[in-house]
């Protein structure tokens, strides 16, 4: 017995295009256990009037959202397979049988399937699992690896369109209710990767999907279902993020689209390392990001006191610092920022001669900025790599290009007047 699960919430007309289309294209022995969600726009007087001797019927009084529904509608379900669809969905024909092909199985140990999901639109393909960007956010995976193969594994899909066992849904204790409307499918196929098994998405399954019909994507559940996600799978999440930037790192154009400035040959001599140094720096800024946007908490608000400047003198007539030809600032303390800037003006204001300024961050990241003929200086780095548990040095250089053509130290052709750092200007150092 298979048990196919539907919630419901509104959206009575794109609801009922799907059960038309999912009755052409069932030809198994299945239940179809339909959880309303307590909608308000007739949802419930059309499910009264359906007559198929295949469809049980639940409904909540409150809204619950789509991983307590599921979770209820299982509780009642007799199937051993478990088939979760989303309400906006179109069927191509036999889209189940491949999926379940791969979930029966007997050496491909798949613990949970996905298909082929494309655009109601424009019948552009929107899912073919989830990846994580360098960036550290989970999306969907638009492009097909390679077309000619029954199935790729990928990490995670969605939960619009997946069929599990039912034993392996209660061994991982179903959906987390502690997600709302988002993150509980990835969840769920982590949780079920921890058992041992696999993920996959049959590409010889499609459908079509109208793409989060019910969810205002802007919705700040959103970004609290996300931390969330990284607070239960950190460390995996990391490792997978060390993966996905271990390859950029062998090619300047493609970790130049990623992060600011360049990479030392040192650092860049063992990618592994440096792919885990850069993972925890994009974990530690979104968890900083949280912080600001969910809890109005600015996990950096005390910077300025876990700064140290070096090579810098305070000048009562100029009002600011005159600096040697290097200036070493130490931040102590902080595991992300995100930003940081130097800025000043060069004395001579007819000068044209040339003007480099290098920063550089822990000795592995360094941007160097030319200036001309513009007297106002205003450089930084965005997002600098930090190390962790450790002061993070940044080195200020100066050089101006002298008639042989060298570039020499030019410290005191300059005044530095502040540096901006995590969005906090530091004027006292």
């Amino acid at each position: 017995m298979i048990s196919i699960i539907v919630p419901l919430f509104n959206n009575i007309h794109a609801s009922k295009l799907m059960y038309q289309s999912l009755s052409k294209t069932i030809n198994l022995d299945v239940e179809i256990i339909f959880i309303d969600d307590a909608s308000s726009d007739g949802t419930i007087a059309w499910l009264k009037s359906l007559e198929d001797k295949r469809l049980k019927f639940l409904y909540n009084k409150f809204n619950l959202g789509f991983a307590a529904s599921n979770n209820l509608a299982i509780n009642s379900a007799s199937g051993i397979f478990l088939v979760l669809l989303n309400n906006d969905l179109e069927f191509d024909s036999r889209w189940l049988e491949p999926m379940l092909s791969i979930l029966k199985s007997p050496v491909l140990n798949a613990g949970i399937v996905g298909n082929i999901q494309r655009r109601i639109s424009d019948d552009s393909i929107d899912h073919v699992g989830f990846e994580l960007t360098p960036q550290g956010k989970f999306v969907h995976k638009r492009q097909l690896s390679d077309s000619s193969i029954e199935y790729s594994k990928v990490s995670a899909v969605t939960g619009a369109c997946l069929a599990i066992r039912r034993s392996d849904y209660e061994a991982v204790g179903g959906f987390d209710e502690g997600f709302l409307n988002g993150g509980e499918d990835i969840d769920l196929c982590f949780k079920v990767a921890a058992l041992g098994k696999s993920i996959y998405v049959s590409q010889e399954s499609s459908i079509k999907h109208h793409v989060a019909l019910s969810r205002d994507l802007n919705d700040p559940q959103n970004e609290k279902n996300s931390r969330l996600l990284f607070q239960k799978w950190r460390p995996e999440i990391k490792n997978e993020l060390g993966r996905v930037w271990q390859p950029l790192l062998t090619s300047d154009i493609a970790y130049s689209q990623n992060l600011d400035g360049n990479l030392s040959p040192e650092f860049l001599s063992s990618p592994g390392a440096a792919a885990r140094i850069i993972s925890e720096n994009v974990l530690a800024r979104e968890e900083h990001r949280w912080s600001r946007e969910l809890d109005g908490k600015d996990l950096n608000a005390n910077i300025v006191n876990h700064i140290a400047v070096r090579g810098a003198r305070y000048n009562n007539a100029l009002l600011g610092y005159l600096v040697d030809d290097e200036i070493e600032v130490t931040l102590k303390n902080t595991s992300s920022i995100q930003n940081f800037y130097v800025c000043g003006r060069k004395l001579n204001e007819a000068s044209a001669d040339r003007l480099d300024i290098t920063i550089s961050v822990n000795g592995i990241q360094h941007k160097t900025f030319t200036l001309g003929s513009d007297r106002h200086i205003n450089v930084g780095i965005i997002n600098p790599i930090l190390l962790a548990g450790v002061d993070n040095i940044f080195t200020v250089s100066i050089r101006s290009k002298a008639e042989n053509g060298l570039l020499v130290g030019a410290g005191k052709t300059v005044l530095i007047t502040h540096f901006v750092i995590d969005e906090k200007t530091v004027n006292q150092f």
